[in-house]
């Protein structure tokens, strides 16, 4: 038997809008391609209790700033997922 012992998350957007020199992007949970409930859904289904890790390579929107997505990581996690953080 394999067990997980924690979970690297991420969201991923591709292709990238206006940017044909890269096949994708990290953006904030929720908003790219992942089927975020789907992972959590089957986690749930095998009992996962470990530690999952939201990390963002960068800002996605230049206009933003890292607490801005810390703070839309947050929020999705919390509201969509209905998970405590």
């Amino acid at each position: 038997m394999i067990a997980l012992s924690f979970l690297h998350i991420k969201d991923v957007e591709s292709p990238i809008p206006g940017d044909q020199t890269k096949p994708y992007r990290f953006v904030e949970l929720g908003r790219g391609k992942v089927d975020l409930p789907g992972v959590f859904s089957a986690l749930k289904e095998i009992k996962y209790r470990g530690w999952a890790v939201v990390e963002l390579d960068a800002v996605p929107d230049k206009t933003g700033s890292p607490k801005e997505s810390a703070i839309i990581n947050k929020q999705y996690i919390q509201e969509k997922l209905k998970m405590k953080i």
